[in-house]
C-alpha cells in the first residue's frame, strides 16, 4: 500500500471497495451538501480539504467537472492525492487560494463554502464581490447558486445574503454525531422575499434571521430537536449569569455584574423566542415534546 492509499484509507475517503463502486462515502452533512448542488453545473468547493465533495459529484455523474480550492498547501496536497487515486485528473482541478481568489469569474457557476465559521464565510463572500475579470465580470454576475454550511454565526450569513442580492431558496438542518449542521442554498434575486414569506406565515423578522425563513415555514423534527437543544443551552447560560451577578446590586454596583445582568436579560429574550417557535413548529413537525418543561 502506498502512502497515498494509506492516507486515503485512514481518512475514510476511498477504499479499494469504494473505488470499485465508483463513489466515495460521504457523511450525512456532506451528502446533504452534495444533494443541494444542481446537476450539470460546475461547482467550486472552497475549503475543500480532501476534495471529498467534488470527487463524489464527478464520480456519480452529477457534474462533469469541478474545482477543489483550499488556502492550505497541505490540505490541497491531500486533495490532489485523492483526485489521482480516483483517476479524476483533468476533471477535478485544484487551486491554492484564499476564498475565490484563485478562480476567474465564469469558471464555476456553483460555489460551495462549508466547514468554517460564519464570520470567515461572510469575509469570503464579501471579498468575492470585489473580484472581477479584465472584462469587468464578477462572481456575482456568473455564479448561479451559492451553497453554504456555516458552523457558527448563522444569522450573520443569512443577513449578508439578504442584503447582497442573494435569495435563500432552501435551508436544511442535518444532525450528525449529536451536532447540527445548517446548509443554505441561495441564488441571485430578492433577498427579502423569503423573509416576507415567513412574516406572512406568522414569524417575526428576528425569528427568521436567527433560525431561518425557509426552515420555519417548513419545520421538521430535526428543526424541533435543534430548537430544543438551543433552548436548553441558553437556559443554562442564563441561569449561570444570573447566579454570577449580585441580586441585590443597584445602579451603582459593579459594572461586571451589570453586564452579566444585561446579558442574562438578552438570553431570556432569546429563550422566550425559542419557546414561542417550539410551540408554533410542534404541531406541524408532528412531535409531542413539551417545551414548557425545558
Amino acid at each position: 500500500m502506498t502512502w497515498t492509499d494509506a492516507l486515503i484509507r485512514k481518512r475514510g475517503t476511498v477504499t479499494n471497495k469504494r473505488k470499485q463502486s465508483g463513489s466515495p462515502r460521504l457523511s450525512p452533512r456532506l451528502s446533504a451538501i452534495a444533494a443541494a448542488v444542481s446537476p450539470g453545473c460546475v461547482p467550486a468547493d472552497i475549503g475543500t480539504d480532501h476534495a471529498l465533495l467534488p470527487v463524489s459529484l464527478v464520480l456519480k455523474g452529477s457534474v462533469s467537472r469541478a474545482y477543489a480550492c483550499d488556502v492550505g498547501a497541505g490540505p490541497l496536497s491531500r486533495a490532489a492525492a485523492h483526485i489521482r487515486a480516483c483517476g479524476l485528473e483533468g476533471r477535478v482541478e485544484t487551486r491554492l487560494c484564499d476564498g475565490l481568489s484563485g478562480l476567474k469569474p465564469g469558471e464555476a457557476d456553483c460555489v460551495v463554502i462549508a466547514g468554517m465559521g460564519g464570520e470567515l464565510m461572510v469575509r469570503i463572500l464579501s471579498d468575492a464581490e470585489t473580484l472581477r475579470s479584465h472584462e469587468g465580470t464578477g462572481f456575482y454576475d456568473t455564479v448561479k447558486e451559492w451553497i453554504l454550511s456555516p458552523h457558527t454565526e448563522h444569522r450573520a450569513v443569512r443577513h449578508y445574503l439578504r442584503t447582497h442580492g442573494l435569495r435563500l431558496v432552501s435551508e436544511r438542518l442535518v444532525e450528525e454525531d449529536h451536532k447540527f449542521y445548517l446548509i443554505l442554498k441561495a441564488i441571485p434575486g430578492d433577498g427579502n422575499a423569503p423573509y416576507e414569506a415567513s412574516q406572512r406565515a406568522g414569524f417575526s423578522e428576528e425569528a427568521a434571521e436567527c433560525f431561518g425563513p425557509c426552515l420555519l415555514r417548513e419545520p421538521t423534527l430535526v428543526l424541533h430537536r435543534f430548537l430544543t437543544a438551543r433552548l436548553r443551552l441558553l437556559t443554562r447560560a442564563e441561569q449561570v449569569l444570573r447566579c454570577a451577578s449580585d441580586p441585590g446590586s443597584g445602579p451603582g454596583s459593579d459594572p461586571g455584574s451589570q453586564r452579566k445582568k444585561k446579558r442574562a436579560a438578552a438570553l431570556s429574550k432569546q429563550c422566550n423566542l425559542l419557546r414561542e417557535l417550539l410551540q408554533k413548529t410542534k404541531a406541524v413537525s408532528g412531535t409531542h415534546m413539551d417545551s414548557e418543561n425545558l
